[in-house]
């Protein structure tokens, strides 16, 4: 017994000190990008481009593994010929042209990601179509054209558009003047090494000028839009700090609505010391009560208010108790999620017609997984399907949550995290059981899978509204709303 708990205390203490260093290493790059230039510094790990194995490398001998003298040419031959950013600014151009002038009908903006509609949109749900609301989108990808919302590029002047597609080859070296004044304030060499590659990696593959008409595409909307209101995603990325500091400045009253479960990922919006006070929305509506009391918990001074889960779907009716006893729920990171489908590929072949997997339909890499997930001998599955599965295997704690609503065990994927993704970890009101990857996986599952009625039998439904309530009708959305607007 002694042996397996020193054994236990061996296992975790790294693991502490690797979480430790990671989080200092991500405030020192946010507080070096001032001016919230590039992506990676955002505090919003999902955004920061290494995999776990990278970053202990990176700890344990000060380099990044992988990293060849060709990679390195590879990135300053991007930045001496910087095609993508003539690309995004053509793009931008075109999108001005192409669809007709945005009217600003309302007093309240509301601005969400992707190529959704207005009815069904991947972030907001039906608030959109339900709420009088300017529309307004940030999209990636080659879309020039739409009827049911308006880029957020179209806000700017052509003549603006026009001189930044004539500049777009020089804002490299306005990106690399910014990086090394930056750079110099970081003290330790190897921290400073890992900050300019990833910094000339965005530079190179157009993010970092992306993000640069972004930024001056909301603070064109702002000016054009003073004293009124704006609802964004909140997730605690970069863009979303420069659109409250303009806010703050201009006079812009701004509402962030957290859409999803908030993870230990979302380190910006946990560790206050990653978003400087004007930075923040002036109010702040939460999913629901686990991460309104997070909130109040970490920052008092903040005006939080209790909110619904609008992204998620009705559960369907007559749910059913199919040959489906396991769900395998992954995020859109694409490495990531297919390691995992070959790994769980490898339990017994008459076991693999009784799992599905879940993916995100609306990230890039869906394509290429689902096929995968096929190819390995998986189902496919999603949210609208009626089943009701025993066990949801996950690292979308979103799906999980969803799947514990309808009363399957939600398990947590673990891959040698440094930080989880696992949102039931924040508090102590769901304990949940974790399988590891990496560690005696196979005899996990099937233990999991054996048990799995034992398991349902010590569950708590109901707390999936405590983590995202859905428990919600549109007349209670509309008086949302109507009370955080008159705050």
């Amino acid at each position: 017994m002694l042996f397996s708990i020193l054994e236990c205390r061996i296992f975790i203490v790294p693991k502490e000190k690797e979480k430790e260093k990671l989080k200092d290493l991500v405030q020192i790059f946010s507080r070096a990008d001032k001016r919230r230039i590039f992506n990676f510094t955002s505090g919003h790990l999902v955004a920061l481009p290494l995999s776990d194995e990278d970053i202990r490398s990176f700890f344990s001998t000060g380099m990044l593994p992988g990293c060849s003298y060709i990679d390195y040419i590879l990135i300053f031959i991007n930045i001496l010929i910087p095609y993508k950013n003539i690309l995004i600014s053509l793009r931008a151009i075109l999108r001005k042209v192409l669809n007709t002038k945005p009217l600003c009908v309302s007093d309240l903006t509301l601005i969400s990601l992707g190529e959704s509609h207005i009815d069904a949109d991947v972030y907001f749900g039906r608030l959109p179509k339900l709420l009088n609301v300017n529309y307004f989108k940030i999209v990636g990808g080659l879309k020039l054209k739409s009827r049911s919302y308006c880029f957020i590029e179209s806000e700017m002047t052509a003549f603006k558009l026009f001189l930044f597609f004539i500049l777009s080859p020089f804002f490299s070296l306005y990106f690399l003047s910014k990086l090394c004044f930056y750079a110099c304030s970081i003290k330790k060499k190897n921290e400073r090494y890992l900050f300019l590659i990833l910094a000339l990696k965005e530079i190179g593959n157009g993010t970092a000028f992306s993000q640069y008409i972004l930024k001056n595409a909301l603070r064109r909307h702002i000016q054009l839009n003073k004293n009124k209101v704006l609802i964004y995603p909140m997730e605690g990325r970069n863009w979303e700090k420069a659109l409250n500091r303009t806010g703050d400045v201009l006079g812009t009253k701004r509402i962030g609505y957290l859409h999803c479960a908030l993870t230990p990922k979302h380190l910006s919006l946990l560790d206050s010391r990653l978003t400087s006070t004007s930075e923040w929305p002036n109010i702040i509506i939460t999913p629901g009560k686990m991460s309104y009391l997070l909130f109040k918990k970490i920052h008092p001074n903040l005006k939080v208010r209790e909110g619904f889960f609008l992204r998620g779907n009705p559960i369907p009716a007559n749910l059913l108790n199919s040959e489906i006893k396991v769900i395998i729920a992954l995020t859109g990171v694409e490495n990531e999620s297919s390691e995992i489908l070959r790994k769980f590929a490898q339990i017994p072949k008459k076991l693999i017609s009784t799992v599905a997997v879940q993916l995100n339909t609306n990230a890039p890499s869906y394509s290429r997984l689902s096929s995968l997930a096929v190819a390995l001998g998986f189902r496919l599955c999603d949210s609208r399907n009626a089943i009701r599965p025993e066990i949801c295997f996950f690292r979308s704690s979103s799906v999980a949550v969803d799947y514990l609503r309808r009363g399957s065990v939600p398990i947590y994927i673990n891959n040698n995290d440094i930080v989880e993704s696992n949102s039931f970890s924040l508090d102590d009101i769901c304990v949940i059981n974790t399988i590891n990857l990496k560690d005696n996986f196979l005899n996990d599952f099937l233990t999991f899978f054996e048990n799995s009625l034992a398991l349902k039998h010590s569950l708590v439904p109901n707390f999936a509204d405590y983590y995202l309530n859905q428990d919600f009708l549109e007349d209670d959305l509309s008086v949302l709303i109507s009370e955080v607007l008159e705050i």
